[in-house]
């Protein structure tokens, strides 16, 4: 081989070499997502070096989470590195189901009273029940609180409830009535043979299941879609629910155990299509809601479309269950 040929030969070959690592992390990515670790700053910044396309490095993002914060600095850095704003966002967007993840569940708090009673959480007000005497508390740290009702006419009531990660309570307070009106006199021998006054009704706290007890005890689900929110949604969603096989879907919600309701709520942006949508999980016999998360944005790139919110909220509710499981075992 003559000179001009092993020049030629010698740089050729450093690329080959340099690339073997990328091509590894590259056949590496199409195995499962749970086999994989999560990727580190390193990890992405040689990938960036490297000359992998930002749309690829958003999936394997996508697919294998990261292991590190994305603060102002750390962005910063990437993008000196050669970061696209697609590859930030989808990183960003890593990180938060990271710690979400990472989290323990949220509890839910049902509060059934008066309609109009003010309920307040360790003397912060919540909200009021509605006209059906109704209030729904979600995303409260695990932990104990004091909870308040009060409402027009009636004695206040006040207890600590113990919320715990994952679990959904009932409290049905029944307010006592303040006295009003005239007052009877009472004479001394009907006082006698009067019989005691009835104690005031004491309020009544259900303990529901947990969501992983509903989630074991469940074969059903029915997906159902919105008003106004895009067919793809619900498609896309069914297709990967059916192929990871927990549930069996089925077309009706009198057939089902859980309702996986699908809400778009709006083309967001300025001249540009983001879709958003929400997904909540109420359990059908007693409506009560088990979970709920949002998806989409208002981005102008190709994943911010009406198939990838129902990809993302059918991921999202794979690790909800998954969560919610392992919660249920550990108690066991």
């Amino acid at each position: 081989m003559d000179s001009a040929v092993r020049i030629v030969w010698r740089p050729l070959r450093l690329r080959l070499f340099a690339w073997l690592p990328v091509v590894g992390l590259l056949m590496g990515a199409a195995l499962s997502a749970q086999q994989m670790a999560p990727l580190a700053k390193g990890d992405v910044l040689e990938l960036i070096a490297a000359g992998v396309p930002s749309a690829r490095l958003a999936g394997l993002v996508e697919e294998r989470g990261i292991s590190f914060e994305v603060t102002p600095e750390t962005a910063e850095e990437l993008r000196k590195a050669g970061a696209s704003e697609e590859l930030l966002v989808a990183l960003k967007l890593a990180a938060k189901l990271s710690k979400e993840h990472a989290a323990p569940p949220q509890a839910i708090l049902n509060i059934e009273s008066e309609p109009g009673s003010t309920i307040y959480l360790n003397d912060e007000p919540k909200g009021t029940t509605s006209h059906e005497g109704k209030l729904r508390l979600t995303g409260l740290a695990p932990g104990t609180y004091r909870l308040r009702v009060s409402a027009t006419g009636f004695q206040t009531w006040e207890k600590e409830i113990v919320a715990k990660p994952g679990e959904v309570q009932i409290v049905t307070v029944v307010l006592p009535r303040l006295p009003g009106g005239k007052t009877e006199v009472t004479k001394p021998e009907e006082a006698k043979t009067s019989p005691p006054a009835p104690e005031a009704a004491k309020p009544k706290l259900i303990q529901a299941r947990s969501a992983g007890e509903v989630l074991a005890a469940s074969k059903f689900l029915y997906v159902e879609l919105g008003p106004q929110t895009h067919a793809v949604i619900k498609s896309e969603l069914s297709k990967k629910l059916h192929k990871w096989g927990k549930f069996t879907l089925v077309a009706s919600p009198d057939k089902a155990d859980l309702i996986l309701k699908l809400t778009q709520t709006g083309k967001l942006g300025q001249g540009i299509e983001g879709h958003q949508a929400v997904a909540s999980l109420v359990e059908r016999e007693t409506d009560v809601e088990l979970w709920s998360s949002t998806k989409g944005g208002s981005w102008t790139w190709s994943g911010w479309n009406p198939a990838w919110v129902g990809r993302a909220l059918a991921e999202k509710f794979i690790k909800f269950y998954d969560t919610s499981m392992n919660a249920r075992r550990k108690q066991n």
